[in-house]
């Protein structure tokens, strides 16, 4: 295929002159080409802006802004990008809800200095002195969500082995786990 079949072929489909004249269709197929460069960049920016503005809306209803959503889950090490955020504020919020308890609890522990007492379990979903962070990353709630593979809870556990975010999710997103199967229970 010669260079001038190539830009005909993408050429096809423009209007008048464009489509058959050499010197037109040269110049329509590398404006096309640097357009499609362009805009394949700001396709990403733009779904992101979409990420954030329904994380951002998601937040407000639990009473933080977005830039405290965004600084509470990154000192409660929490590693969600903004398009998991997104897909749980929209599909499951009782999950996104427990991340922003537990964003809330970073906040005031980072703001107050307060750590509840070693062994106790707090109401709002702080860590105890001397535990580690839970690390939820995307793998981890993916797996969780129903409708895709891998939702084995025993898959699903914090970086240093133990259990307690696959339980919390568990518990958050109304899961249990019947002959090693996982599905949504039933709520009364």
């Amino acid at each position: 295929m010669t260079r001038e079949d190539k830009i005909f072929q993408l050429a096809k489909g423009s209007r008048g002159r464009a489509k058959n004249c050499w010197r037109i269709a040269i110049r329509h197929v590398e404006k096309g080409l640097q357009n499609a460069y362009r805009d394949r960049r700001l396709k990403k920016r733009d779904a992101r802006q979409v990420w954030i503005t329904q994380v951002a809306a998601a937040s407000r209803e639990h009473g933080l802004s977005y830039a405290q959503f965004a600084h509470g889950i990154k000192l409660a090490n929490i590693g969600l990008d903004r398009k998991i955020l997104s897909v749980l504020a929209q599909q499951e919020p009782y999950s996104f809800r427990a991340i922003v308890e537990h964003a809330k609890g970073a906040l005031r522990e980072s703001v107050l200095g307060l750590k509840p007492p070693t062994g106790a379990a707090s109401a709002d979903g702080s860590r105890a002195v001397g535990e580690s962070p839970a690390v939820f990353t995307a793998s981890v709630v993916a797996s969780m969500l129903p409708g895709t593979a891998a939702t084995e809870s025993k898959e699903a556990t914090r970086a240093d082995g133990t259990e307690e975010v696959t339980n919390m999710l568990m518990g958050a997103l109304k899961l249990e786990v019947v002959s090693g199967e996982t599905r949504r229970a039933s709520v009364q």
